[in-house]
């Protein structure tokens, strides 16, 4: 309904109603008894103007009556819109995730800013009757019902546990019927019940210890002071509990266990007269250092002494008779260092002056509970009008509740009080800001077409009031109270006819008062001498659009905006320069601004524009360089709405902005930009005034707030994401942990579709919060989900991933990002080991292959080697089947020489020593390596029979290192005999004296190297006095020796060297020096 926001103005306008009907059946009336079709005509006119009857009611009703006001709290209401619907709040808590845990007694309800809904998974949480609720520092929340026990949740688990009583176990809760719940210093949780004292719970065995408060008090009314109303633990004095009682007030020391009560009567009340004996009941108590606040049940308000022992008690109704259903207090919660906060039964919210020990009603009604948080919020709940919230940013705005739509606010010159116009309608309100009280004065318009209200506000310099109504000028007399006509662009010659609305005006330093009109360009009035000018549309230089708003700057010229731009009059030129997207202007781009909702210039004289849909800008008329608009707008900074309806500045110089979506506050020409809005409690906002000292107020449709503009500070809260949900196609994920405290979470192949369900938490201003997610593993990119709550992810590969999600407020301002680990475990035949397996496998199944191939190779390698071996050795059989036929030639022909030459002794003793060489050729000749010491013996015999040969003709010597073990080397057979033979018969023999023979042995770490030597006549000489027989069978022996050397040693994989070097000294011949490497090969 139209005036639902308008209380006052709805009940005014009922009663109208009520009256002009009245008017109307009384001429009905009077019209039957009197003949003639006069009276009959009036009857039907009356009917006609039968709302104008209405309002004139209505005016006469308030006109000239002075209203007192006091300050409203500034709430923030959630309820059906905010997803709360129907439930009547009578507990509140808010648990580690910021989410309100909400008691009612329909059960208990869990609300995120966005939706409320029923504690899941417990029927019986789900129904019953929640009397109380707390949050213990181990973050466990506590449900007290009023007949099904207590309930305790571990809100990280979602563990819960019931505790009824049991008749048989004294250790079960004592009472189903709970009042309250506390937690003292020491952790521990006090329950007070219905007719059983108080209960301490046990944690370690889980179980409770019942206290009796008529066990350690026995006088008084035994059966009313086990019933506990009110529990409170002493900050101030350890081990203390104050509990509440039908009986009085009893103070309980836990750790010695004494108990004393305390009750009020005559003699130690403030007030006697007043005392009604009610006092006693106490139902609520908070705690200070030296006194006590308590609510009681028909005593009112108490102040309890702590060390008198004294009661100073408050009635905000009558005393009398006794009731219960006055004066009773049921919750006090500090406001400030010297208010409270007081609940009373049917009572508006109270505030009560610790200072002047005053309580004072406000408007709202309706409350059940009052909640601080650990955040410094207030919430409030509500019976029928859902929860209320008190955020500290709100309290900054101090809100005055009027039943008008406030338009055009200035101050007047003393700036004790403001005046205002009333939204479409023809009032003028004056507001007194000392005394919080406000007067109302209508006035007549010019002309009755349309809607009549105030469009403008302005002072002379003689401080007149003058007044700009939609259809002309008025000037306001305070004395006589009264609002005269001054002119009207209808008293314009040629306007008798038409339709102009004057939207808005400026009275100029030369008195003229400057009038813009909604499509018929300016009208210029001269409030001194009444001279009149207009700038009419068909002037090409006049403004022809709806004109918004004028500004005067130090030179005298008048800035306008208007729907089309802005521009300004020269008085010196007497013309206007205007600035438009329409004709050629002097801004290098196109306009950046049409429809202009403000034109405002600062003290620096930079002109300001704000716009109806491109936000605002400024710029400096006075550069001499080209002129350039720097411009904000919501995608280049951080202005809240380009929706600009008015600007204005305060002292400092910031410039604060009515926009679309509350205010802002620019400082330092856009550094720094500071946005107000529904966080902040500012609704319905229409203007926006400074009264030049250190207050600006804000105008709204239903009164007006203030605040210091150099004190307030915009909420700086950042949402908060929380997973509500995770479904596996679309099935709820069952984990013992809740949700949201899990860190990750363990998929099969076959559970990749899955969604989650979140919500960001900011209660200031849950409507503006926005999304996204980044789901690390499949994408890099974040991705907005706008004001959406849930994601879904479909066929999701197997793999690590990391679920990010954000939420955002403002100008993208993120609270700390939520981040989840989804592991969904591939199938077997894509996990790394069945790959790691299958690798094994198929490589052992190629080495089996490969090995099985190499195999079939080696052997068939082996069989042709060793053939291969087999035909070497044959070979050198065969080689040294030949080499030992030479060397016995050469033997029996020197033993045939000697004989012939008759020389018997040696013939014999060469003969002995040929036949031992002989056996030893004949042992090695089945042999393809010998022992060395075999070798060497058969060179020892071979020489001495050459010596012999040669009649001892040449000396010879031969050494073996004492490295060298003899028996243990091996050498083959016959191959240094063969150079041995080369060097007596080739080197020695034809060298006439002095003949030397040496062999030597060494070893190093790979060979056995053996070094023949004579000083003979060298390779040369002794070629000189050879035959060509005796050539060949030189070449024929070395060559067998080498070719013997390297069949013997590639069968065993070595590599035997053969190196002759001749001997020179002075370039002369001295002999030959044959070196012959035999690698090491040792008896196996």
């Amino acid at each position: 309904m139209k005036f639902n926001r308008y209380k006052m103005g709805y009940f005014f306008f009922m009663h109208c109603e009520m009256v002009s009907h009245l008017i109307i059946q009384s001429a009905s009336i009077f019209s039957t008894k009197i003949k003639g079709k006069v009276w009959k005509k009036q009857k039907n006119d009356i009917s006609q103007y039968k709302k104008h009857i209405k309002t004139l009611l209505f005016i006469f009703i308030i006109t000239g009556k002075i209203f007192p006001q006091q300050y409203d709290i500034n709430f923030k209401s959630f309820s059906s819109k905010d997803g709360i619907y129907d439930i009547s709040i009578t507990s509140i808590a808010k648990d580690q995730r910021n989410i309100l845990w909400l008691g009612t007694p329909a059960g208990l309800y869990l609300y995120d800013g966005h939706f409320a809904q029923p504690y899941p998974d417990n029927k019986i949480l789900s129904s019953c009757n929640i009397k109380y609720l707390l949050k213990d520092k181990d973050e466990i929340i506590w449900v007290g019902t009023y007949s099904n026990g207590l309930f305790s949740i571990n809100v990280e688990n979602n563990r819960i546990n019931h505790y009824l009583n049991s008749k048989d176990d004294t250790s079960s809760i004592a009472s189903n019927r709970l009042n309250a719940i506390a937690q003292d210093e020491d952790g521990n949780i006090w329950i007070a019940t219905e007719n059983n004292g108080i209960n301490k719970y046990i944690s370690k065995s889980n179980n409770f210890l019942n206290i009796k408060i008529s066990d350690n008090i026995k006088s008084g009314n035994l059966n009313r002071v086990n019933t506990v109303l009110a529990i409170s633990h002493d900050p101030y004095q350890k081990g203390i509990l104050w509990l509440g009682t039908l009986d009085g007030l009893v103070k309980y020391n836990t750790r010695s266990g004494k108990m004393k009560k305390y009750k009020c009567t005559k003699d130690n009340i403030a007030t006697p007269r007043s005392f009604n004996s009610r006092e006693n009941t106490v139902k609520a108590i908070y705690c200070e250092k030296d006194v006590l606040y308590l609510g009681t049940w028909g005593g009112g308000l108490c102040i309890f002494d702590k060390s008198s022992g004294n009661w100073d008690c408050i009635k905000f109704q009558s005393a009398f008779p006794a009731s219960g259903m006055r004066n009773d207090v049921t919750q006090i919660v500090p406001k400030s260092k010297n208010q409270l906060w007081i609940l009373a039964y049917k009572q508006p919210l109270g505030i009560f002056s610790k200072k002047d020990k005053k309580l004072n009603f406000l408007s709202k009604k309706g409350i059940k509970v009052i909640y601080p948080d650990d955040d410094n919020n207030l919430w409030f709940g509500t019976g029928k009008n859902g929860l209320l919230a008190l955020f500290p940013q709100m309290e900054q705005f101090k809100k005055i509740k009027l039943p008008f739509a406030l338009e055009n606010t200035v101050f007047s010159p003393d700036k004790n009080s403001f005046y205002s116009g009333v939204f479409f309608k023809n009032i003028l309100l004056k507001y007194d800001l000392t005394h919080n009280n406000y007067k109302t004065y209508t006035f007549s318009p010019f002309f009755d077409k349309g809607k009549n209200f105030i469009t403008g506000i302005q002072f002379d310099k003689d401080n007149n009031i003058y007044l700009l109504g939609l259809t002309g000028l008025y000037k306001f007399d305070e004395e006589k109270e009264k609002i005269l006509k001054v002119w009207s662009p209808f008293d314009y010659p040629g306007n008798e006819d038409k339709i102009i609305s004057t939207t808005t005006f400026y009275i100029d330093k030369n008195e003229n008062c400057w009038m813009g009109t909604k499509f018929d360009g300016l009208y210029v009035y001269n409030i001194r001498n009444g001279e009149v000018k207009h700038y009419a549309p068909y002037k090409e230089e006049a403004h022809t659009a709806w004109i918004s708003s004028f500004a005067e700057n130090n030179k005298g010229n008048i800035w306008f905006g208007s729907g089309r731009g802005f521009g300004y009059y020269s008085p010196e030129r007497d013309s206007f320069i205007e600035f438009q997207n329409s004709i050629e202007n002097t801004f290098p781009d196109s306009l950046p601004f049409t429809s202009v909702t403000s034109v405002f210039q600062d003290k620096n004289g930079i002109v300001w524009i704000g716009s109806l849909k491109k936000g605002l800008g400024y710029f400096d008329p006075n550069s001499t360089s080209e002129i350039k608009i720097h411009t904000f707008t919501t995608e280049s900074s951080n202005l809240s709405d380009d929706r600009i309806f008015q600007l204005l500045s305060d002292k400092k110089g910031d410039i604060w902005v009515l926009t679309g979506n509350g205010i802002s506050r620019i400082s330092g020409y856009g550094k720094k930009i500071v946005n107000f809005g529904k966080e902040s409690g500012l609704l319905g906002l229409r203007n926006i005034g400074f009264n030049g000292k250190n207050k600006m107020f804000l105008s709204s449709n239903s009164g007006f707030y203030s605040f210091k503009p150099d004190e307030v500070k915009p909420d700086t809260s950042l949402p908060e994401i929380h997973i509500t949900g995770f479904k596996i196609f679309n099935k709820e994920y069952k984990n013992e942990k809740n949700i949201d405290f899990i860190d990750t979470i363990f998929l099969t192949y076959k559970q990749n579709f899955f969604s989650v369900e979140f919500t960001g938490i900011n209660y200031s201003n849950p409507d503006n919060i926005h999304y996204g997610y980044m789901l690390e593993g499949l994408n890099d990119q974040w991705i907005s989900t706008g004001k959406r709550r849930y994601i879904a992810f479909t066929n999701v590969g197997g793999g690590e991933y990391d679920l990010q999600i954000k939420a955002t407020t403002g100008k993208n301002r993120a609270g700390k990002i939520k981040s989840i680990k989804i592991i969904i475990t591939p199938p077997f035949w894509q996990t790394l080991w069945f790959w790691i397996l299958f690798s094994i496998v198929l490589l052992s199944l190629i080495y089996v292959a490969i090995h099985y191939r190499i195999t079939n190779i080696r052997k068939k390698e082996q069989i042709k080697r060793e053939f291969e071996n087999r035909l070497i050795e044959v070979k050198l059989v065969a080689l040294q089947s030949r080499m030992n036929p030479h060397f016995l030639f050469n033997s029996l022909n020197s033993i045939k020489l000697l004989t012939l030459e008759k020389q018997t002794e040696k013939a014999s003793a060469y003969l002995t020593k040929f036949s031992k060489l002989i056996r030893l050729i004949l042992r090695s000749s089945n042999s393809i390596l010998v022992p060395l010491s075999d070798e060497i013996e058969l060179l020892r015999l071979y020489i001495d029979m050459e010596s012999l040969r040669f009649d001892d003709e040449f000396e010879y010597k031969i050494t073996v290192s004492p490295n060298i073990n003899v028996d243990k080397y091996q050498v083959p057979p016959m191959i240094i005999q063969v150079f041995v033979e080369n060097a007596i018969k080739h080197g020695l023999r034809a060298k006439e004296s002095n003949k030397k023979l040496e062999i030597a042995f060494d070893i190093d770490d790979s060979y056995i190297i053996c070094t023949v030597w004579d000083n003979g006549i060298g390779r040369k000489a002794a070629s000189r006095y050879r035959s060509s027989t005796m050539q060949q069978k030189e070449s024929m022996g070395i060559n067998i020796a080498r070719e013997r050397l390297t069949h013997i040693y590639r069968l065993r994989d070595k590599k035997a060297r053969v190196n002759i070097v001749d001997m020179y000294e002075n370039e002369i011949a001295t002999g030959t020096k044959v070196t012959i490497y035999f690698p090491i090969i040792t008896k196996s």
